[in-house]
């Protein structure tokens, strides 16, 4: 599943449209929001909120930009991506079941 961090200046919704087209090489458009999930990384002293985006394909071709940084891309069925991110309570169907709007707030003056 792409993900990655949010660059300075950049809305929750870029971010997830530029990570997966440089990890996929799919243009996707952002949906609803399905899951916030918070995780520690002791290591490096982080703290992070994992935002999940329900999203569809716009436009593309399946191939990573950097096949250093992505072994491997493909589709899975909903059973074996259940299998890799077992940390979403009742699966990748329970995410379909939800989405919440998300809209970002620009500064007003």
């Amino acid at each position: 599943m792409p993900g990655g961090a949010v660059e300075k200046g950049e809305t929750l919704e870029k971010a997830l449209v530029r990570e997966v087209n440089e990890e996929t090489g799919l243009t996707a458009m952002a949906g609803g929001l399905v899951a916030i999930n918070e995780k520690f990384f002791e290591e490096s002293g982080n703290h992070a909120l994992l935002f999940t985006f329900r999203a569809s394909v716009v436009k593309g071709e399946l191939m990573a930009e950097d096949e250093e940084e992505i072994s491997a891309i493909e589709w899975v069925d909903r059973s074996i991506a259940n299998e890799r991110f077992p940390f979403y309570d009742g699966g990748f169907d329970s995410l379909l079941a939800v989405a919440i709007p998300y809209k970002f707030q620009p500064e007003t003056k």
